[in-house]
């Protein structure tokens, strides 16, 4: 996949994300068992929360980690277990083999991934997976904001961003997504 492509066709929609929720979008990718954030978008609020391009961190203490992490095949989610652990990073992070595999499988079930400050506390993020042309996961898009300002009918507004935004840019490198839950480009 041209990552180039990806991203030209992605920061348009990030902005608009963006500006609709006033809140931080990301756009992350995998490389060598973690995931990396490609691009981003930051939020207008004084309080939001920021990440900087080329930042590392571990696919399960994450949303946009997650949201990858989950269309792996079993044998790359195992050589990453294996590789680099379940580490801690706050008090909710998911650090049981058994837990997260399960979650990955709700996520699959779900079309997007989340995280409750499994990274960062007091956050909450939120992602959906973008398909390349060989139908494997290529990135995923997500938003990142404070716990107190992603609930109620904003987390739903958020979810259904992202899942359309996840899908648009799918189709748009010709992929195709795994799971029928993902939803229908805007």
């Amino acid at each position: 996949m041209d990552r180039e492509s990806l991203h030209d066709l992605a920061l348009p929609r990030m902005e608009s994300i963006s500006r609709q929720i006033g809140e931080t979008v990301v756009l992350c990718g995998l490389r060598a068992n973690t995931g990396v954030c490609l691009e981003k978008v930051e939020g207008h609020h004084a309080l939001r929360v920021s990440y900087e391009l080329g930042d590392t961190y571990p696919l399960h203490a994450a949303a946009t980690g997650k949201a990858i992490f989950a269309y792996l095949s079993a044998e790359e989610r195992t050589r990453v277990i294996d590789s680099i652990g379940l580490p801690r990073r706050t008090d909710t992070t998911i650090t049981d083999a058994a837990a997260l595999l399960a979650e990955l499988e709700t996520i699959r079930a779900q079309g997007y991934a989340e995280s409750r400050g499994e990274s960062i506390s007091g956050t909450i993020g939120i992602a959906a997976p973008i398909f390349g042309r060989s139908g494997h996961v290529a990135a995923s898009i997500g938003i990142s904001a404070p716990a107190h300002r992603a609930e109620g009918p904003r987390h739903a507004t958020m979810i259904e961003l992202l899942l359309r935004t996840a899908a648009a840019l799918t189709q748009e490198l010709g992929g195709q997504a795994p799971n029928e839950r993902i939803a229908t480009p805007c």
